[in-house]
Parts: C-alpha cells; structure tokens; sequence
C-alpha cells in the first residue's frame, strides 16, 4: 500500500513539474540560440560581444573597442540582423511615444519604447531599436524600461562627437 502511493505521488509530481522544466528549457533555448546569432554576426566582422542584453525576441550586443552595436530580433521564422558602426552615429535619443491625444484628462500611457539612432550622414535613415511595443506587448515591464535606458547610456558614451 505504502509503495503504490509513492508510485502514484511520484506520477502526479511528474506531470505537474515536468511541464514546467520544459517550458524554462524552451525559453533558455531561444535565448542561446539568439545569443549564438548574435556572437556569429560579430565575429563574422572581426568583432568581440564585450556587453549584451536579451528580452523577449531580440538581443543587442556592443563591441566597446571597435565601437560596433549589433542588434538581433526574430519576427516569426525570419532573423532580422542589425549592424550599426557608433562613428557613423551623431545623436542617440531614448523615445517614449505616447500616442493617447483623445482624451487630456486621462492618464497617460506608453505605447512605444525606442532606441533612436541618427547618422551624421543626413540621407541614412534613422536606426530604431524597439524595447516595447502596446500592439504587440501585452504589459510594459518596468525591466524594459530599466534596459532601453542602459542601452541608451551605453551608446551614448561610445559615440564619438
């Protein structure tokens, strides 16, 4: 009798903790396998990752020597690669756009959480980087906040005036 119960509370712990561990499995998967991306792209440039981040389905490292930010997001199956050279960058802004006008009265929320990179070079197109998306995020976390505002530090002391 005693040995069919530890059967039975072993069965039932297993199927409670076994789905958890594969789902955290999962997750630190996509993170290496990001990571690892993100490391090939650098070092296909003759580059060394010196800092990097990841948040949900993207990863952004710097190389502080060679002055070079790298950034890697995954939409669907699709591996979209950034390459920025921080020499070529005039100004880093930081942007949260707000895009409740309707109503004055109400509290205000955020929408976007951007990483704004200009060229000195007027004809390139301004770099984005996103942190948080309402459309596509369902809360902000204030970890996003806390990470586009490290980012934005770290770019802006590596670009040359």
């Amino acid at each position: 009798m005693d040995l069919s119960t530890t059967i039975i509370g072993l069965i039932v712990v297993s199927l409670i903790f076994l789905p958890i561990l594969y789902i955290a499995n999962i997750g630190n998967y996509k993170k290496k396998k990001l990571f690892q991306a993100l490391i090939e792209l650098a070092n296909s440039r003759s580059c060394k990752i010196s800092e990097f981040d990841h948040w949900k389905d993207s990863c952004i490292g710097i190389d502080k020597e060679k002055r070079r930010l790298f950034h890697i997001v995954k939409n669907s199956n699709n591996l979209t690669k950034i390459e920025i050279s921080l020499q070529e960058v005039q100004k880093c802004n930081l942007v949260g756009i707000n895009m409740d006008t309707k109503n004055y009265n109400t509290r205000k929320s955020i929408d976007k959480i951007e990483l704004c990179l200009s060229y000195q070079d007027a004809i390139k197109p301004e770099t984005k980087i996103e942190y948080y998306n309402h459309s596509t995020d369902y809360n902000i976390v204030e970890q996003d906040i806390k990470l586009a505002e490290k980012w934005f530090k770290i770019v802006k002391s590596n670009i040359v005036n």
